[in-house]
């Protein structure tokens, strides 16, 4: 019914205009698919790299309490730009490097927290933590874009308020999960470290060797 209206307002035959819509939109989409598949491929091949040749040298030189803060830490500095008008291409190369970093960088970090805790603490901690929890985030996240977006069509907030806005809180939570995981990699640290001063005995099995009250706090 709009494009009808618009091909009245301008003399043209509705069907044209709708043709050349429907030609529109399938080059579009054919074009978006295009993107997100050159994002997929550069961060196959980049993550790749990542994970065989930089990622071990980086935890063993700099520690697991680095390593894990060097993806919010990219959060921080590239949150920024979103609000600026950025041309595709620089979306694609901030999407690789963030995918990248998550996925070849971030979570094989992850990964290696649990080696301080035990078999049990694994097993019941771990899927609530990948599963539940992560998609809570996601859904937080979404629940705030939208609450924002709402909030600024409800009081007539100028343009680009909303964008600021979530902004804002995204910068607030980024900085939350930077001071989190800051304190999860000494904590593993420390964890670590005295498990290694640790002389056990030839009798004793090195699976119970973190208390319970160890395995709650990691």
């Amino acid at each position: 019914m709009r494009l009808d209206a618009i091909a009245r307002q301008c003399g043209v035959p509705a069907q044209k205009l709708q043709g050349l819509y429907r030609d529109y939109r399938d080059a579009l989409e054919l074009q978006l698919r295009g993107v997100f598949a050159n994002i997929f491929w550069a961060q196959g091949l980049l993550g790749m790299v990542v994970l065989s040749l930089i990622c071990r040298p980086f935890l063993r030189r700099f520690g697991v309490a680095t390593a894990l803060q060097v993806l919010p830490i990219y959060a921080l500095l590239t949150l920024p730009l979103l609000v600026l008008p950025l041309q595709i291409g620089l979306i694609q190369v901030l999407l690789i490097v963030g995918g990248t970093l998550n996925y070849s960088f971030n979570n094989p970090t992850k990964e290696v927290l649990y080696t301080v805790t035990s078999s049990q603490a694994i097993v019941q901690a771990k899927p609530f933590l990948e599963g539940p929890l992560m998609r809570l985030g996601d859904v937080i996240c979404a629940l705030m874009t939208l609450g924002c977006l709402g909030l600024a069509a409800l009081l007539g907030w100028p343009d680009g308020w909303s964008e600021v806005a979530v902004l804002l809180l995204c910068t607030v939570w980024i900085v939350f999960w930077w001071r989190e995981v800051r304190r999860a990699g000494h904590f593993y640290r420390e964890l670590n470290a005295s498990g290694a001063s640790r002389q056990l005995p030839e009798t004793e099995s090195p699976a119970p060797a973190a208390s319970a009250k160890e395995d709650r706090r990691c």
